[in-house]
């Protein structure tokens, strides 16, 4: 992740967050196997970026796991990093046809719906830690804990 950001790294010091993850197992990897983790960008919109990493077993070569993460980048100050400035400051798309720019930007689109309904569970969360803490101030007459 460091390398594929590495112009944006040194020109922000961002901070990565993890918001959420999405895994599927799709076989085990056996103890003790050799493995490895190739990761990539998946998708992007206004704010979140979504990365996507599949593990590999060197043996077989099969795929044994596949993760989407959404992560958003903050400066040090807390100011979010829009994804196309991480991609400029990092030469993404720079040379780049007007026609390969327009595949790109279907490629994204396209993605994005997928991931939409990949994590739709983030309204219900929200829907739900609203209810709870009513649910919760009423029990306690108003004292709720810190921020869940």
């Amino acid at each position: 992740m460091v390398s594929l950001f590495a112009n944006a790294f040194w020109k922000f010091r961002p901070v990565i967050i993890l918001k959420s993850v999405t895994n599927i197992f799709k076989s085990e990897i056996p103890l003790f196997s050799s493995f490895s983790i190739h990761s990539g960008v998946f998708t992007w919109d206004h704010k979140w970026i979504f990365i996507i990493s599949y593990f590999r077993i060197h043996r077989t070569n099969a795929i044994a796991s596949i993760a989407l993460l959404k992560v958003i980048f903050k400066e040090p100050s807390g100011k979010t990093i829009k994804p196309e400035v991480l991609f400029e400051t990092s030469g993404f798309f720079k040379n780049e046809s007007i026609e390969e720019k327009e595949e790109t930007e279907n490629k994204r689109q396209a993605r994005m719906k997928l991931v939409e309904q990949i994590f739709p569970n983030e309204l219900i969360d929200e829907t739900f830690a609203r209810d709870f803490l009513n649910d919760l101030k009423a029990k306690s007459n108003n004292n709720v804990p810190a921020k869940l």
